[in-house]
C-alpha cells in the first residue's frame, strides 16, 4: 500500500471507507440540501466543528468549495480599499494577488522562503481593513505560532484579522475569538477528498459586509457573506453543495473529539522533530527553515542537493509518496506532509531517508537547462528583481526550467505568462545565446537558452511576488547591477539585445 506524503491532497483519514461505506448506506448523496435530513447533518457536522476547534458560539461557519474561494469571499465581503499581507510563500503570496486581481490597495511583508516576516515590528497603516496571515505555510514549511497572531491582533485591534489554517487545522490551538476570519480546506490535515472549504466569520466581519454592500460595493451574489448567513440560520446552504464532504468531514472531526486533540498534537510534533533531526544529519537533504521556531509540524520542507526526480522515484518505488517543492522550487525542495493520518508511518520513512533501504539513493548532481526571456520594447528590455531562489538580490529577465517535452521557445512563452502575465506567441521568439553557467555558492549549475522577442503591447504584473519584487524596463545600454551570472555571462559573450544573432558561449 502506498502512503501518500503529499500536503495534499494527501493521505485518507485511516476510517474514511467506513465513513463512506456509512454515507452511502444513509443514502447521504441522493439528499437535497433542503430536506430536513441534510440540515440535521450540516448541524452535526458545525457542531463537531465547533467542540473541535473551540469555534466562539456567536461565530458563524460556512462552507464552500475550497480555500481559494474563500480567500476571494473575504476580500469581496471586508475590503473596500485597502488590505495588509503577511507573505511567507506561494499561498500567502497567492491571497494578495486575489485582492489586486479584485481591485484592492494591496500592502505586502514579505519574507524570503524560509523564514518570515517579524510581526512585532510590522507597522499598519491606519486605513488598512483587513490583515492576511497565513497561520502554517504549505509552499514553505514555514508557521506562525498563536502567541505571535494574538500579539498582532492586539497591536492592531481595528482591522479585521483573516487565518489562512489550511494546511495546520484542526491542530493550530488558534484562539478564534482574536481573530475575524479563519479558513481551511479538508484535503489536508483532516485526510478528505478534495472540494470543500470552511469559513469561520466573527460577528464583526458579517457587519462589515452589511456596510459595504450598503455603501454601494459589489460582495459577491450567492456566495456573499450574507447569503452564507441567511441559509446557515436555517441550517441550509445557498446552493447545493459536496454533501458528502460535509458528511465525511463531521464524521472524522467526531472521531478527532473522540481521541482528543492533546493526544493527535502530542504525537503529530514527535513525529515532526523525528523528522526534521534525521533531516539535519542527512547527507544530501536539510530543513529549509533554519529557525526552529518558525518550523511547521505538518508540512515539512527540505532542500535538496541537486534535483529532486531520483529520490523521489525511488520512495515511491517502495510505496511512499513524498511531495515536490512548490513552484520555482519544485526540482530543488521535497515536502513531507505529517497530518493525523500519518500517525505511525513516519518511522519507517526516516528509515527510507537516512540508514535503511535507501542508503543506496545518490542525489547526483547534473546541469539543469533553462531559458531566460529578454523582451524588448522600444529600445528597453524587461528585467526584474529576485528576491529569493539561488540568485536572490540580482536583476533578471523572466524565466526558468524547461520542463520535460517543451522546445526552448514554448519554456519562453509559459515562463514569461507565469511570471508577468503577458502573452508572447511562441514563433515569435528568437534565439540571442546558448550559455554555460556555474551558480558556485548554490551549487547549481544550469545550461540558458537566452531567447529574444518584442513586446509592443501590455504591462508585465508581479504574478509570484514570493520571488520577485517588481518589473522595469531599462534601455539596454544602461542595463540595472548587479545582473543574474546568466545575463553577464550572455552579455559578456556579446549577446545584442538589439538584433538576432546567436552566440553559444563557455561550451
Amino acid at each position: 500500500m502506498t502512503i501518500n506524503f503529499n500536503p495534499g491532497p494527501s493521505q485518507p483519514y485511516p476510517k474514511i471507507e467506513s465513513f463512506i461505506a456509512d454515507a452511502l448506506s444513509d443514502g447521504v448523496a441522493g439528499w437535497s440540501h433542503r430536506s430536513p435530513e441534510f440540515s440535521s447533518m450540516l448541524t452535526y457536522t458545525e457542531n463537531n466543528l465547533r467542540l473541535l476547534l473551540e469555534i466562539p458560539t456567536d461565530y458563524h461557519v460556512w462552507f464552500l468549495a475550497s480555500a481559494t474561494e474563500a480567500m476571494e469571499r473575504i476580500i469581496q465581503n471586508t475590503v473596500s480599499t485597502t488590505s495588509y499581507h503577511i507573505e511567507m510563500g506561494a499561498f500567502s503570496a497567492k491571497f494578495a494577488t486575489i485582492a489586486e486581481q479584485l481591485g484592492k490597495t494591496v500592502i505586502r511583508s514579505t519574507a524570503e522562503w524560509g523564514s518570515r516576516p517579524d510581526l512585532d515590528q510590522l507597522v499598519v497603516p491606519d486605513d488598512v481593513e483587513l490583515i492576511a496571515v497565513t497561520h502554517n505555510e504549505t509552499s514553505t514549511g514555514v508557521a506562525l505560532d498563536v502567541g505571535t497572531i494574538n500579539r498582532l491582533h492586539s497591536r492592531y485591534p481595528k482591522p479585521l484579522l483573516a487565518v489562512d489554517m489550511v494546511s495546520s487545522a484542526p491542530l493550530t490551538g488558534l484562539d478564534l475569538y482574536q481573530t475575524d476570519l479563519a479558513f481551511f480546506s479538508v484535503q489536508k490535515a483532516f485526510g478528505l477528498p478534495s472540494g470543500l472549504g470552511v469559513l469561520i466569520a466573527s460577528p464583526r466581519a458579517l457587519d462589515t459586509a452589511s456596510r459595504l454592500l450598503a455603501a454601494g460595493q459589489v460582495i459577491g451574489s450567492y456566495h456573499s457573506f450574507l447569503s452564507l448567513a441567511k441559509s446557515a440560520a436555517k441550517h441550509q446552504t445557498p446552493e447545493t453543495p459536496n454533501g458528502l464532504g460535509i458528511y465525511l468531514l463531521g464524521r472524522v472531526a467526531s472521531d478527532m473529539l473522540d481521541i482528543g486533540l492533546t493526544t493527535i498534537r502530542s504525537q503529530i510534533d514527535q513525529q515532526a522533530a523525528a523528522i526534521y533531526t534525521a533531516l539535519e544529519t542527512h547527507p544530501h537533504l536539510r530543513p529549509l527553515v533554519t529557525n526552529p521556531v518558525f518550523r511547521s509540524s505538518t508540512v515539512i520542507v527540505a532542500e535538496i542537493t541537486g534535483n529532486n526526480g531520483q529520490l523521489l522515484d525511488s520512495l515511491s518505488a517502495v510505496g511512499h509518496m513524498v511531495g515536490k517543492g512548490y513552484a520555482h522550487q519544485r526540482n530543488s525542495h521535497i515536502r513531507i506532509a505529517n497530518f493525523p493520518a500519518h500517525i505511525g508511518t513516519t518511522p519507517k520513512l526516516i528509515n527510507l531517508l537516512g540508514t535503511g533501504e535507501m542508503n543506496s539513493i545518490k542525489t547526483a548532481q547534473h546541469p539543469g537547462i533553462g531559458v531566460g526571456t529578454y523582451l524588448i520594447r522600444d529600445n528597453r528590455v524587461l528585467m526584474g528583481f529576485r528576491t529569493t531562489g539561488h540568485a536572490s538580490g540580482v536583476w533578471a529577465p523572466p524565466g526558468g526550467h524547461i520542463e520535460f517535452g517543451e522546445s526552448p521557445a514554448q519554456a519562453a512563452s509559459r515562463e514569461v505568462r507565469e511570471e508577468t502575465d503577458l502573452t508572447i506567441p511562441i514563433e515569435a521568439w528568437r534565439l540571442g545565446a546558448v550559455t554555460n553557467d556555474l551558480f558556485a555558492q548554490n551549487k547549481k549549475h544550469y545550461f540558458t537558452f537566452a531567447l529574444m522577442a518584442d513586446c509592443p503591447i501590455g504591462e508585465p504584473k508581479v504574478m509570484e511576488p514570493y520571488k520577485l519584487q517588481e518589473w522595469s524596463w531599462f534601455r539596454i545600454s544602461e542595463l540595472p547591477q548587479p545582473l543574474m551570472i546568466s545575463v553577464q555571462n550572455a552579455l559578456e559573450a556579446g549577446l545584442d539585445l538589439s538584433g538576432a544573432e546567436t552566440v553559444v558561449t563557455n561550451i
